[in-house]
């Protein structure tokens, strides 16, 4: 049997409790709790002004920072999973993304990839399964078979238990890609996402990425997601070092500029170059 502490039965009297359980773990439980060292059991304060505070923790100490920051934002966590999760959110994002699932017909397809297709398989799926980083720019005209690669890219990867996230510049393209969002949706353009947050764990998590339309995204959009990827991921390398595939077909499809003079839809045209300039 497991020895209590102040935190297992923290755990414990937040499950049993109704009031307790509303109770922020840190800021008001030591407020009207206390914890009885010799029967190690939570009680009624009886002295009412108190003051209780967690130590310091440097973000640089890894786990014993994030487990302040938990501790002081989840209320009533009665296990060690409750406390990791925020209203649940982290766990079913997660587990909606890791258990997407992978039709027979996505993975026969590669079987059925052509010599082009196939190479950019091997190179991209190289990358992924030896945890390298590689940025790459699938172009091709409407109808040449870049979702049909795309689609195989994400069976693959899902197949084995990784998470690959879809996401598209257009709704039209989001829905030909199994699990896609569109790139507004899933980096919250413009990408005011904190390293607690939900999102920001799920992008670390990440095995592929898989940017369709690219040619429609404004430049300062492909900027922004690459400065809060290598943020979440505190890497400096194009888009925090993960494995990201763009596509897109800039002869058919320019960059939506809202109202734009000419001279603002030039300068937004350009982002075709920054996106070659970062990929293989």
């Amino acid at each position: 049997m497991a020895s209590k502490t102040m935190l297992t039965e923290l755990f414990y009297m937040n499950a049993h409790d109704e009031k307790a359980n509303r109770l922020n773990l840190c800021l008001e439980s030591f407020l009207s709790t206390l914890f009885g060292t010799q029967k190690k059991i939570w009680g009624t304060r009886k002295r009412g002004t108190v003051v209780g505070r967690l130590a310091n923790a440097s973000p640089v100490e890894g786990e014993r920072y994030y487990l302040r920051v938990l501790l002081q934002n989840v209320r009533g966590p009665t296990s060690f999973d409750s406390l990791k999760t925020i209203q649940d959110k982290f766990t079913k994002e997660y587990n909606h993304e890791r258990n997407i699932e992978v039709s027979e017909a996505d993975l026969l397809s590669i079987d059925r990839l052509n010599d082009d297709q196939m190479r950019a398989f091997k190179i991209i799926t190289g990358k992924i399964y030896s945890s390298s980083s590689g940025t790459y720019f699938i172009d091709g005209l409407g109808g040449s078979g870049k979702t049909f690669l795309y689609r195989a890219l994400l069976a693959d990867v899902r197949s084995k238990g990784y998470i690959a996230l879809a996401v598209a510049t257009s709704r039209v393209a989001v829905a030909l890609l199994p699990g896609g969002r569109t790139a507004h949706s899933r980096f919250k353009i413009p990408c005011k996402i904190s390293k607690q947050t939900t999102l920001a764990k799920l992008l670390l998590s990440a095995k592929l990425i898989i940017w369709d339309e690219i040619s429609m995204a404004r430049r300062q959009i492909i900027e922004a997601s690459d400065d809060i990827l290598q943020d979440v991921t505190d890497c400096d390398n194009p888009f925090g070092g993960k494995v990201v595939v763009f596509g897109g077909d800039y002869r058919q499809i320019a960059p939506v500029v809202v109202g734009g003079g000419e001279r603002r839809y030039h300068r937004c045209k350009f982002c075709k170059f920054f996106v070659v300039s970062q990929c293989s």
